[in-house]
C-alpha cells in the first residue's frame, strides 16, 4: 500500500498518465530486473521531478517477485558460465520465466489506482501467488517541486515514536527508504564421484539451512546468537559443478559431471574433453560473477586447476576452501606441485587427525571438523530395522558386496568380486547355517545394465539381489560381513559395525605405471587401516586380489567369532578420531565464516 501526502495525491488522479508512466519501465518489469535502492529510483525520476512518476519507478522496482528474479539470476548465471543443461529444459524455464514477467507487466498495467481516504492502493501479482507490497513513501520537495503548487513539503510519516516508517516493497528489502537489503552470497561447489557428491549435497543443504542437526534443526554448535544475526541480513545462494544429489539438495548446476569419475590416467583420457569444457564454464562463473567463496570437495583431476586458477586471478574477492583434500598426499612427496596447490587454499578442512597433520605441515590453514560419512550413518537402521525393511529372516548369513561406484570398477573389479561370492557359496553350503544371501546395492542407477549382465554371466543372478541406490545403508546395517573396494565404503561398514574384506584391482597398464611411479607413505590401502594407521580389515590389492584369497577371508568372518571380534574391537576407535555427527553443519559454518571474508 502506498500513502501520498494530500500535495501530491492530485497526480494521480489521471489514471492513463499514470499507466503511461509505467509502460516506461516495462522492459525492467520483462527482464527481472528492477531497481536496486531508493538512489536509483530518485535518480531516474529527477528529470520530471514529478509524485506519479516516482510511484511508478517504485512499482517496476517492485513488480518482478523474487522467485522471478531469482530464476532469471540463476539462468543468466548459467548462460554465462556456459552450462551445461537440458536445451529442452532451458527453453521451457525461459518460456515460463518470460510469460512470468510479461503477465505481471499485463496485470500491472490494468491495475486499479483507487483514491481513497488519501490512500493509493495497489495490487500486484507475482509469479507465485499474489505479492501485496506495501510501503509508505514520504516525500521532502522542500517547495521547489515543480508539480507540488510551488511551495508545498510532504514530510515522512511518522509512527507515535516520531520515527520514519518505511516498509519493504514487495515484502522484499527493496522499498524506497526501507529496510537494509540482506546481502547475497554466492558459493561454487564442485565434486566428483558418487561419494563425492553426496558430501557435496549434504555440505549444499547445510549453507541453505536445509540440513538437520542431532541437536535441534540445524544443530546447536551451528549457530549462535551473532552468527543468527549475520545470517539474517543474508541470502545464500549455491551453484555447483556435480552431480543429481547435489542439484536435488537446492545446488544450481553450472554442469554436471555425473558418470565422469574414474581413476588411472588411461581410464581417465575420455572424459578429458567434457572435463575440460567443464573447468571452463567454473572459471567463467568465478570471473563473471565472484562468488565469495568456491569450496572443491576432492576430485583433484579437475579441482586443483581450478584452485590455482582461482588463487591465481581472483584470490583477493573470492576465498578458496579444499573440502576433503585429495588422497595424493599418501603418495606424493611434499613439495610436489599438486599438494602444494592444495596447501595454497585460504583453507584446507581435513576430515581425519594424520591427514590434517600433513596439510598443516607443508604449511596449509588446516581446520578438522570430523568427517561427513559419521552423517551419513547418524540415521542408518540397525541390523533388525534393516532386515524386516527388506524382508530378510533374522537368522539368515548375509554378505553385501559392494564392487563398483565407477563404470571401470564393473569391469576390473566386479568380476573377481563375483567369482569369490560363487566359491563363498559352495564352502558355505555344508555348514550348519547353510549357503549366505548376497545382497549387491548399486552405487548409481547407471550401472544397473552392467552389472546384471554380469550376475547372469557368473550364474549369481538367483542368490544375489539387487538393490537400489537408496537402499545401500540398508544392505550394509542388514550384513554379517562385506567384500568391499577400497574407498569411503570401508569407512561407512566400520562406522556400522560389519566386519569387512577389502580389495582393489586396475587395468594392467595403469596398474604397472602406478608401480612406476607411485611409493606410499603408509603400507595401507583402505581408509579404515590408514585413520587407525594399522591393518586391521584385510586387504588384497591387484594379483592379491584372488577369488579363493577373498572368499577364504569372507568365510572366517562369517563363521569365527574371534576373527570378527577383532575387527569390531578396532573400529570402537574410529568415532574418536572422525568426530562426532553434525559434521556438514560445522563445514557449512566455517566455509561461510570464509565466505564474509571474500567479494569485500
Amino acid at each position: 500500500m502506498f500513502t501520498l501526502s494530500a500535495a501530491s495525491r492530485h497526480h494521480l488522479q489521471n489514471q492513463n498518465q499514470f499507466l503511461s508512466l509505467i509502460s516506461v519501465h516495462e522492459d525492467r518489469i520483462r527482464t527481472g530486473r528492477g531497481f536496486e535502492s531508493s538512489t536509483q529510483v530518485l535518480a531516474a525520476a529527477s528529470p520530471l521531478s514529478h509524485s506519479a512518476f516516482r510511484t511508478a519507478v517504485a512499482f517496476a522496482s517492485c513488480d518482478v517477485s523474487s522467485q522471478t528474479k531469482r530464476q532469471q539470476s540463476a539462468l543468466t548465471a548459467r548462460d554465462e558460465a556456459g552450462a551445461w543443461i537440458n536445451p529442452r529444459r532451458e527453453r521451457s524455464e525461459r518460456r515460463t520465466l518470460r510469460c512470468s514477467a510479461e503477465g505481471t507487466a499485463d496485470r500491472g498495467k490494468s491495475g486499479a489506482a483507487e483514491n481513497d481516504h488519501g490512500e493509493v492502493r495497489m495490487r500486484v501479482e507475482g509469479t507465485r501467488g499474489e505479492i501485496d507490497g506495501a510501503a509508505q513513501i514520504g516525500e521532502d520537495e522542500r517547495g521547489e517541486g515543480e508539480g507540488n503548487g510551488g511551495g508545498e513539503t510532504e514530510d515522512f510519516e511518522r509512527n507515535a515514536g516520531g520515527e520514519e516508517r518505511s516498509e519493504a516493497i514487495g515484502g522484499s528489502a527493496e522499498g524506497l527508504g526501507g529496510r537494509k537489503r540482506k546481502r547475497k552470497m554466492k558459493v561454487l561447489v564442485c565434486a566428483g564421484d558418487v561419494m563425492g557428491d553426496d558430501h557435496a549435497a549434504r555440505l549444499v543443504a547445510a549453507l541453505l539451512g536445509r540440513e538437520k542437526g542431532e541437536k535441534g534443526e540445524r544443530g546447536e554448535e551451528w549457530k549462535g546468537g551473532e552468527q543468527e544475526e549475520k545470517e539474517e541480513e543474508e541470502e545464500w545462494e549455491v551453484y555447483a559443478v556435480a552431480g543429481p544429489r547435489s542439484e536435488a539438495a537446492g545446488a544450481t548446476l553450472l554442469g554436471s559431471n555425473h558418470g565422469m569419475s574414474s581413476i588411472g590416467l588411461f581410464e581417465a583420457l575420455r572424459f578429458v574433453p567434457r572435463s575440460l569444457l567443464l573447468l571452463a564454464a567454473a572459471k567463467r562463473f568465478v570471473r563473471h560473477h565472484k562468488p565469495h567463496a568456491v569450496v572443491l570437495v576432492d576430485y583433484p583431476g579437475f579441482n586443483i586447476p581450478l584452485a590455482n586458477y582461482v588463487l591465481k586471478n581472483h584470490a583477493a574477492t573470492t576465498r578458496v576452501v579444499y573440502y576433503i583434500p585429495p588422497n595424493e598426499w599418501l603418495f606424493s612427496a611434499s613439495s610436489s606441485p599438486r599438494i602444494a596447490s592444495v596447501a595454497a587454499c585460504h583453507v584446507v578442512i581435513a576430515t581425519y587427525p594424520d591427514e590434517a597433520e600433513f596439510f598443516s605441515s607443508v604449511g596449509a590453514t588446516v581446520r578438522l571438523f570430523g568427517h561427513p560419512l559419521v552423517d551419513t550413518v547418524t540415521h542408518a537402521p540397525s541390523r533388525e530395522q534393516a532386515r524386516t525393511q527388506l524382508a530378510i529372516p533374522a537368522t539368515a548369513k548375509v554378505v553385501a558386496l559392494l564392487p563398483a561406484s565407477r563404470p571401470q570398477e564393473t569391469s576390473f573389479i566386479l568380476p573377481t568380486v563375483l567369482s569369490a561370492a560363487v566359491l563363498l557359496n559352495q564352502q558355505m553350503h555344508d555348514t550348519e547355517d547353510g549357503p549366505p544371501l548376497f545382497l549387491l546395492p548399486l552405487a548409481d542407477e547407471s550401472l544397473r545394465a552392467p552389472v546384471q549382465e554380469q550376475l547372469r554371466a557368473f550364474g549369481m543372478h538367483t542368490c544375489c539381489r539387487v538393490l537400489e541406490p537408496h537402499q545401500s545403508l540398508q544392505a550394509m546395517a542388514a550384513a554379517d560381513a562385506a567384500v568391499t573396494k577400497s574407498g569411503s565404503v570401508t569407512l561407512q561398514l566400520a562406522l556400522l559395525k560389519v566386519p569387512q574384506v577389502v580389495l582393489y584391482r586396475l587395468s594392467p597398464a595403469t596398474a604397472l605405471l602406478a608401480r612406476l611411479l607411485v611409493r606410499f607413505r603408509h603400507p595401507f590401502y583402505s581408509l579404515v587401516n590408514l585413520v587407525l594407521l594399522q591393518p586391521l580389515v584385510p586387504e588384497f590389492i591387484q594379483e592379491e586380489a584372488t577369488p579363493e584369497a577373498i572368499a577364504g577371508a569372507t568365510k572366517q568372518l562369517l563363521v569365527s567369532e574371534s576373527a570378527r571380534s577383532l575387527q569390531l574391537v578396532g573400529y570402537e576407535k574410529l568415532p574418536t578420531l572422525l568426530g562426532t555427527a553434525d559434521v556438514s553443519l560445522r563445514v557449512a559454518q566455517c566455509i561461510k565464516e570464509q565466505a564474509r571474508q571474500g567479494n569485500t
